[in-house]
């Protein structure tokens, strides 16, 4: 039915056509089609059946239309519709007429129509056999919706049995063609309409505001059913239930599918969309679009019932009935304007009551599929109850990247059970009702936690002893200073051993360890393992405070530390034993005895805790074999090892580090004082040969994993690990991801060898542990389902010390495992189809922040005991630059201040506790339910309110190091690097910017005896080798794995101005300013513009030899750009971008640059500072106001010529100046070939380097960037 060109008749499209079209605009790929099939059994006339599939479409007004936007209104149009015929396919001899059904048939669903041109709908008769028919309807959602096409199918049926009798049909009962927009015109003039919209109104803040049980998807999609049967005598079952319960059944199909979401998802809230079919009397036999879905939010009582469900569901359906024809897509925008936004969008619950008792002469409708429900943008149930006895069809749609077609098949199958079940017996809480069949139990409970052999009950000190006689002289113990034999270390521990037994110490009681890095570390941790007792890891970092509150709590009554240390600590009541004034010579070197058995403490680490002071994880030596066994297996300990000690004694990951050395024979190394980050990090690494180390993906993104030969095993953990992480890592070694908290010996899982730039999953289990995912009730959730991960087997601590509520709350009984416990890990987490486990966020509010687990609960408690502060709350937010800073927002009143209220958490937190930043607000931000509002937490400012402006170029350019590194817009000379949010990984970032920009050496000790930009600038200058600001090549970022930006300079000549982009361009991108020969005061001026030109490309290609080349140019720079493109082009070299910020060729320029020929250097100073916004000292001035006479002379003798590519221009629209030259973007056309792409800015030309419009500028440019990259 394609149309001719002459309309017929106009009509306002409806609301709801509107909105399909907008939809599929917005996704013009995705055709907004439904469409559904018929098996037809019997005999049937194909050429009569076409005659009335062809009068049907004739007679409804719907089909005959197309659909325009005009710019200011849809409208519908009806064309000729001469020439169209239904399609009449035959596949009887083929093969598999079915599957060529099928494929026929998804084809025509896939194939989009033209809203202005097609026939929007496509009807097909497909032959299988002689008595087999299908009949196949595809409509665009615009012109029909469910509750329409079911009209159409019966009038369809209407006409042929007509003609199969040889008798004309009786007459069409369809509405006329605007019967749908009439209707709605008199609806939304009428009174119902304002009592419909105050309806919704008044429930709007609580829909905004609520979660919907399932995840998102990514983005539209189209989808086709998986589809799952309740066969027709278990429905009579549903309808006796219903009518006990006094409900209809399509209610109590509604509650069962809300309990399923409410199974799937976890939430007691269950926000859903229903479908309505939104027809009033008027439009009751209109096929066309007017179905939509209206929201509902479900309060589910903790063990719920279906009947609990059916009836409260009952109640809203009813209150809500009235008011149906109010459409969603007004509700959304009411939301909008009240401030609200969107909301979120629940899943589709799609009740289709349509009887299908119809029949095609003696032809009828064995069986009815629904394809595909159109473009859907989150999960839609579908319920088809035919009444033809064929049972209850339950179609589900779901984006294939978020669900894949076999496990929704396999949700469609569980949800048609778990009706069939909670509606045989209602009154039992749906939480109790069994999702998974016994194949997909076994798998979860059995064939995927088969986790290897047992390896028996050794303890660490029989683990070190076995090697220790396997390899008594390898080397087992290795620091910048001394090395330790197997034997050494083993008779150094044992006389330490029976040191501490002299004392008291013995099995179960606890010693503590005070002592920074170093060989008398290790030999303390294995002297107090050896005499029986557990260790207790002090780290000298800790406030005295903190140190008091764990001596304290824990009751150890011996304490290892060293002299250093001794001073620094706190009163303490027990045994302080100084290791390097300690003579143990005389003591025996062999094992001493020890009543030392696996259940026995191990050690005791305290780790954050939610309740204002941290707790101690009291972990036995039950699971060290275990994990030994598959740390061997998993991360290839063969041959010699050296394994680094990379993490501090404080995290359970120093566990894992040695028994990686010392249960292979391998060599534990020590590296130099110092954060291993960076450079450092690198030089540990290949100095020391390191051929196996666990390293948080933290400190990973501060080096290049390129210069790193040498390590063959690499572990990540402790957080998240970014793809682009494991893309650059993983290439050319052993990559594994191992996960696991404190209270489980340190790791559970361990993925496979990482590749590729995914995200790592968390793996399988280790040998000493069982992992079990499950709901709020402790029910298995299905393959795919997320639910909170719980961790068992020999691993498992015994608790938390001293706090045995707590230990109960966590640790609880195992329903799947007779007697044993369950660890409670918090984490929410998935089973992949190829079993393993998929990490998925908090299911509380803690979190990890450069790998360290944290419970905001203690900084808040902190923060809470300032006698100003009434309420406080702390988060993780993330950075453009992907860190995660904690933020403490707290309300507070009398004016303190925030940075008083950091100091105050640094004085009695770790380092990596203290908020990056502390907001100080009236009152926290509350929801209309009266919780937290989250999502309206301000974004922090960091440092202080004062800003000092730089006052040189040294200080210019670490001012925006400063800003980038920290990803703020700016930051002032004055302002603290630490104060501001600066911690020690960021630290390694931004002294690498420095060597990088300065070529300046700087160590962290530095940065923290000079952490401002005034007391650094005065360091790099008593230093005198810092890179002159002024030559002709600076580099702004010089990492990155993208062809850089060069950038060249405006008529002043220095490019400083350019260094406030890199806050608004990928990390990857590499950027160099050009500037102007003659900055020093000596180098000769440049002759002409083209051999400027010619001397940038020179420097351009010292850096990139060969293009695609991108090019960036201010003011003059935009004329110098060209022109550099230009000569490019003539050898041969494309550039890939060529951007200019409000600049025209020069011939317009001639008379405007520096206002007239004569500009007195008064007036050059006065331009020159706005541009900058700095001092320049009057040397440099004068230079550049030499530089500038200069670029005058040689623009006046310069032809702007043909470039064959592209512009990218950004003009200002606000004069600089009453008689600023203002040029038409259009005058760059006739010097180029290519495209010109013009962004329009309100700003002046001045103001085309500020912060305010390089966020303008800044994400254009980096959405080219990305483009060339991406080709590259």
């Amino acid at each position: 039915m394609k149309n001719s060109e002459s309309p017929i008749h106009h009509f306002q499209a409806s609301s709801a056509q509107l909105d399909v079209w907008i939809s599929q605009e917005v996704s013009p790929n995705l055709p907004n089609n439904i469409a559904e099939y018929l098996n037809l059994a019997g005999s049937l006339d194909a050429g009569l059946f076409l005659q009335a599939l062809s009068q049907v479409a004739s007679e409804s007004a719907e089909l005959q239309y197309n659909f325009r936007h005009d710019g200011l209104q849809l409208t519908k149009f009806r064309r000729d519709d001469e020439g169209w015929e239904p399609d009449f396919i035959d596949v009887s001899t083929h093969g598999e007429p079915e599957h060529a059904a099928l494929r026929a048939m998804r084809e025509r669903v896939e194939k989009p129509f033209d809203l202005a041109r097609d026939a929007l709908f496509r009807w097909t008769l497909i032959r299988l056999a002689d008595e087999r028919h299908i009949f196949c309807h595809v409509y665009h959602h615009i012109a029909m919706d469910g509750a329409g096409y079911v009209m159409l199918l019966q009038r369809i049926a209407e006409v042929y049995g007509a003609l199969r009798e040889g008798q004309p049909a009786p007459a069409c009962g369809f509405a006329d063609a605007d019967a749908i927009v009439r209707e709605e015109e008199r609806y939304r003039q009428s009174e119902q309409f304002a009592v419909d919209r105050a309806f919704w109104q008044a429930r709007s803040a609580e829909l905004a505001t609520a979660e919907p049980p399932l995840p998102a998807a990514d983005g539209p999609f189209l989808a086709f059913a998986q589809t799952a049967v309740i066969p027709e005598d278990a429905c009579g079952g549903l309808r006796m239930t219903a009518e006990r319960l006094g409900v209809s059944q399509s209610r109590l199909l509604t509650a069962a599918i809300v309990a399923y979401f409410h199974r799937w998802g976890g939430q007691q809230e269950i926000l859903f969309r229903l479908a309505v079919s939104a027809r009033s009397d008027a439009t009751r036999h209109a096929p066309g679009h007017l179905a939509h879905a209206l929201p509902l939010l479900a309060s589910l009582p903790p063990r719920a019932s279906l009947a609990d469900i059916a009836r409260q569901l009952d109640g809203e359906v009813e209150r809500m009935r009235p008011h149906t024809r109010y459409r969603a897509e007004d509700i959304v925008r009411d939301q909008a304007g009240a401030g609200l936004g969107r909301g979120a969008q629940g899943p589709v619950i799609n009740l289709m009551p349509f009887a299908y008792r119809f029949e095609f002469g003696a032809c009828r409708v064995e069986s009815a599929h629904q394809l595909t429900v159109g473009v859907l943008d989150t999960l839609e149930v579908a319920v088809h109850d035919r009444k033809n006895g064929d049972g209850l069809h339950l179609d589900l749609y779901a984006s294939e990247r978020g669900c894949p077609p076999e496990p929704l098949r396999r949700h469609a199958l569980r949800l048609a059970r778990f009706i069939v079940e909670a509606a045989a017996e209602p009154s039992q809480p749906v939480s109790d009702i069994e999702l998974l069949d016994e194949a997909e139990r076994r798998q979860l409970l059995v064939d995927w936690n088969r986790t290897g052999p047992d390896h028996g009950q050794a303890t660490f000190p029989q683990l070190f002893e076995t090697q220790a006689a396997l390899t008594p002289h390898a080397v087992a113990l290795e620091s910048p200073d001394a090395r330790l034999s197997y034997a050494e270390l083993d008779a150094r521990a044992n006389r330490l051993a029976r040191h501490l037994q002299s004392l008291g110490v013995g099995a179960d009681v606890l010693v503590g360890i005070c002592l920074e890095r170093s060989i008398d570390m290790v030999v303390a941790v294995l002297g107090a393992l050896k005499s029986g007792a557990a260790y207790l890891p002090l780290s000298p970092e800790y406030p005295t405070e903190r140190l008091a509150y764990m001596l304290g709590d824990s009751m150890a009554p011996v304490l290892l530390t060293d002299s250093a240390q001794v001073e620094r600590l706190p009163s303490y009541w027990g045994r302080v034993v100084e290791l390097d004034r300690l003579d143990l010579d005389a003591l025996p070197d062999s094992a001493p005895e020890r009543a030392l058995r696996a259940e026995h403490l191990a050690y005791v680490i305290y780790t954050s805790g939610s309740t204002g002071q941290p707790k101690g994880v009291a972990v036995s030596h039950a699971g060290l074999a275990g994990l030994a066994g598959s740390q061997t297996e998993r991360f290839a300990l063969q041959g010699p090892t050296r394994v680094l000690q990379f993490a501090s004694l404080s995290f359970d990951a120093a566990v894992m580090e040695m028994l990686m050395a010392f249960c292979s024979g391998g060599r534990l190394v020590l590296p130099a004082a110092g954060p291993l980050l960076g450079e450092q990090l690198l030089d540990t690494l290949n100095r020391h040969e390191i051929s196996h180390a666990l390293i948080s993906p933290s400190a990973l993104s501060t080096a290049d994993a390129a210069l790193a030969p040498v390590l063959r095993t690499l572990v990540v953990g402790g957080e998240a690990c970014p793809g682009a992480t494991v893309a650059a890592w993983s290439a050319g070694r052993r990559m594994v991801n191992a996960y696991g908290p404190t209270e489980a010996t340190a790791c559970v899982t361990m993925s496979e060898p990482l590749s590729g730039d995914g995200a790592p999953k968390l793996g399988r289990p280790t040998h000493n542990a069982r992992l079990y995912v499950l709901d709020g009730a402790l029910q298995l959730a299905p393959v795919g389902v997320a639910g909170e991960l719980y961790i068992a087997g020999a691993g498992l601590a015994r608790g938390y010390l001293n706090r045995p509520g707590l230990t109960a709350e966590r640790f609880v009984a195992n329903p799947y495992g007779e007697g044993e416990r369950l660890y409670r890990s918090g984490d929410l987490a998935r089973w992949t189809e190829e079993g393993e486990l998929e990490y998925l966020g908090r299911s509380d509010q803690q979190v990890k922040v450069r790998g360290f687990r944290i419970e905001p609960g203690e900084i808040e408690a902190v923060l809470n005991r300032h006698p100003q502060v009434s309420q406080s709350v702390v988060v993780a937010r993330q950075s453009q630059g992907g860190d995660s800073q904690l933020v403490a927002y707290v309300a507070a009143v009398g004016g303190v201040e925030g940075s008083e209220l950091r100091r105050l958490a640094a004085g009695q937190l770790p380092e990596h506790m203290v908020p990056a930043a502390v907001v100080v607000l009236e009152s926290l931000p509350q929801l209309p339910n009266g919780k937290l509002d989250r999502k309206s937490l301000p974004a922090p400012e960091f440092g202080g309110s004062h800003y000092q402006r730089p006052r040189n170029a040294q200080e210019e350019m670490l001012c925006g190091l400063f800003a980038e590194v920290l990803d703020m817009e700016k930051v002032g000379r004055g302002d603290s690097f630490f104060d501001l949010g600066g911690h020690s990984l960021l630290a390694t970032r931004l002294i690498r910017r420095i060597r990088e920009t300065l070529d300046v050496e700087l160590s962290i000790r530095d940065l923290f005896e000079a952490p401002c930009v005034t007391e650094l600038s005065r360091h790099i200058a008593e230093g005198g080798d810092s890179k002159s600001p002024y030559q002709v090549l600076m580099p702004i970022r010089a990492t990155g794995g993208r062809h850089p930006l060069f950038c060249i300079h405006p008529e002043g000549g220095l490019g400083w101005s350019y260094i406030g982009l890199a806050l608004h361009l990928d990390h990857e991108q590499p950027i160099y300013t050009l500037q102007a020969r003659g900055l020093d005061g000596m180098s000769e001026l440049a002759p002409s513009i083209p051999d400027m030109a010619a001397d940038y490309i020179e420097q351009i290609r010292s850096i990139q030899p060969n293009g695609p080349y991108h090019l960036l140019g201010w003011s003059l720079g935009g004329v110098i750009a060209q022109e550099v493109a230009v000569q490019l082009e003539r050898v041969g070299e494309k550039t890939a971008l060529l951007a200019i910020l409000d600049t025209f060729p020069i011939e317009i320029l001639h008379e405007a640059m520096f206002g007239k020929q004569a500009c007195a250097y008064d007036l050059f100073a006065r331009v020159v500072q706005e541009m900058y916004l700095m001092p320049i000292e009057e040397a440099r001035l004068k230079s550049m106001y030499l530089i500038g006479l200069n670029h005058m002379k040689i623009t006046a003798a310069f032809s702007s010529s043909h470039y064959g590519g592209d512009l990218l221009l950004f003009r200002s629209l606000i004069p600089y100046a009453e008689d600023a030259l203002m040029p038409e973007a259009d005058t760059w056309q006739p010097y180029l070939s290519g495209q010109l792409e013009v962004h329009d800015i309100e700003c002046t030309h001045m103001d085309m380097m500020q912060r305010d419009v390089l966020k303008i500028i800044g994400p254009v440019l980096e959405s080219k960037l990305s483009v060339t990259a991406v080709k590259q």
